[in-house]
């Protein structure tokens, strides 16, 4: 969707030099529901959109990682195919400890 000139207006804040891009952009029904719940728990716009701009910047690291590991991931998988075809299989509360620390040393490097 192309804005119109219009829609978008850059503002400038003298105080610490930053440029801020000030658009009209439409939400579904559903979308504003979210966003007026995370409102009505005290959170102000600003924080609201900070989140789901960290949200969104964590998700394009998540499918960077991804990608570039592509080929390592998918040997991964065929690994532990092989392995539970052979019994040998991990606990479900131990997998999950396993997968939040690689996690936690991912955002950590």
């Amino acid at each position: 969707m192309e804005l119109d000139s219009q829609e978008v207006q850059i503002r400038y804040n003298s105080v610490n030099r930053q440029r801020f891009l000030k658009m009209m952009i439409e939400i579904k029904p559903d979308e504003q529901k979210i966003l007026e719940n995370a409102m009505a728990s005290g959170l102000t716009q600003d924080e609201v959109v900070a989140r789901a701009f960290a949200l969104l910047e964590e998700h394009d690291e998540n499918l960077d990682w991804m990608q570039e590991d592509r080929e390592a991931i998918a040997a991964q998988i065929e690994e532990g195919f092989e392995q539970a075809e052979r019994g040998q299989l991990i606990d479900p509360e131990d997998a999950i400890r396993i997968l939040r620390a690689r996690r936690a040393d991912r955002h950590v490097a």
